[in-house]
């Protein structure tokens, strides 16, 4: 079956769970009650305090279900499925398109609290044969400005990687922020707010250097990691206008050990098509990223700027040093959410669709971004050598167009077009660097709950 003759299929589907999840559940809270019903509400927050917990053991709704007792312990239950239906091409010859349907993950986790003072949280991804598990970590916050987590979860690098693919405003995450930051691992981390909320902080000691996103296809890339991320709202430490208030940026490095042998970075496609093969490498990988993000009622901006060179010791054909691997990319990327809803906290549709007339969120996205492959210092003619001195360069350039359009707070479908132009290194014998330009439509379906 083709991606076109499934997709009204799948559309159908899932308006009908948008329908029913929209509907009002006894014990439940959140705005998905109809609008009449959420004026009382909020008046009656106003009015009252918070109701204290239920004695002993309970079971409930809050956008998702939940088992709990008293104040002790609590347990929310999260599932979450992703349905990618692709067209991928080539303009050089449209008759090699190829559709794809790809249920991309289907995760089940839970998350909650326990001896009031203990956070926890455990994800897995059903049918994968290996890596599993995602998230599995607890998290110590006595003391709010220093918080200890300690297991598997992402290292504190990239705000692109560390956005929870459910929240992301496009369907892919950028090359930059897949291929340059590192995912999760396991390890142990400090973070919190300080300088009386003004910094957010982020450090943390991992055992490799988030090897589940790497893709190698025996171990991990790099040995023992160590990472720190630093976020701050400018408007917290000078003056600026209103419309810079809620401006946000941060810097990020990581170091980590890296072991002899093809475990450099390498370049990849948004369809993992290799562009870049990996070379032999020695010594460290050195980190470093600038962030930003910026939202403004309706619209919404984000960027990052990242960087790693991976040192290359003893590697030439006669035992010598070579310059490093040069890796660096950025984006940039803006949404604008035409039905007016405030885009500060994720997108959330003002009158659920089927439900009081209403059709839920739509919003456009647009994104650029460019990831590139290079020796850090040059020397001597370009050769595709993975022990050369001087690599021969290869970048991969891309244009993402997008729309999205939120059902409700569970259901969320996205169109994206991507205009993927890759520049490969080749032997100057054989005529130097090619390009390929590659058109790709892609639309994801997703229940997140």
């Amino acid at each position: 079956m083709t991606c076109r003759s499934l997709l009204p299929a799948v559309l159908v589907v899932c308006l009908a769970v948008a329908q029913s999840s929209t509907e009002s559940v006894p014990g439940a809270t959140g705005d998905i009650s109809p609008k009449s019903t959420r004026k009382k509400a909020d008046k009656k927050k106003k009015s009252q305090k918070a109701a204290p917990a239920p004695e002993g053991w309970f079971f409930g709704w809050n956008n998702r279900p939940r088992l709990g007792h008293s104040n002790l312990f609590q347990m929310d239950f999260r599932f979450k499925t992703q349905l990618d239906l692709s067209r991928v091409g080539e303009e050089a010859d449209d008759d090699d398109d190829v559709d794809i349907a790809d249920f991309r993950r289907t995760r089940v986790g839970i998350e909650g609290t326990f001896l009031r003072d203990f956070e926890y949280e455990v994800d897995a991804e059903v049918g994968e044969r290996t890596d599993m598990l995602r998230d599995a970590f607890v998290n110590y916050r006595r003391l709010r400005p220093l918080q200890v987590q300690a297991g598997q979860f992402r290292v504190p690098f990239g705000r692109d990687q560390n956005t929870a693919s459910h929240n992301l405003d496009f369907v892919f995450r950028s090359r930059p922020g897949t291929l340059l930051a590192p995912g999760r691992d396991v390890g142990v981390m400090v973070h919190g707010r300080a300088w009386d909320r003004r910094i957010h902080y982020q450090a943390g000691l991992f055992r490799e250097d988030g090897r589940i996103p790497l893709g190698l296809e025996e171990g991990s890339g790099g040995g023992r990691t160590v990472a720190a991320r630093l976020r701050n709202k400018p408007s917290s430490l000078v003056k600026l206008p209103k419309w810079l208030e809620d401006l946000e940026v941060g810097i990020a490095a990581a170091r980590s050990d890296l072991p002899e042998g093809l475990v450099s970075l390498r370049g990849r496609t948004t369809f993992s098509e290799t562009f870049f093969n990996r070379v032999f490498v020695k010594g460290h990988r050195t980190r470093t990223g600038a962030e930003l993000e910026w939202k403004l009622g309706r619209f919404g901006m984000q960027g990052e700027l990242l960087r790693a060179r991976d040192q290359r010791l003893e590697q030439s054909v006669r035992g010598l040093d070579l310059p490093d691997l040069l890796s660096q990319g950025w984006y940039l990327q803006g949404t604008w959410v035409l039905t007016g809803e405030k885009k500060d906290g994720g997108v959330k549709p003002r009158r659920n669709f089927l439900q009081d007339g209403g059709w839920g969120a739509l919003e456009l996205a647009v994104r650029q971004e460019y990831l590139g492959f290079r020796s850090r210092t040059p020397t001597g003619t370009r050769v595709t050598s993975p022990r050369a001195a001087n690599l021969e360069s290869a970048g991969d350039r891309a244009w993402t167009l997008g729309v999205n359009w939120y059902a409700n707070r569970f259901v969320k479908i996205q169109f994206n077009t991507i205009r993927e132009q890759v520049d490969e290194p080749r032997p100057a014998s054989a005529g130097g660097p090619t390009r390929a330009l590659f058109w790709t439509q892609v639309c994801r379906i997703q229940f997140a709950m």
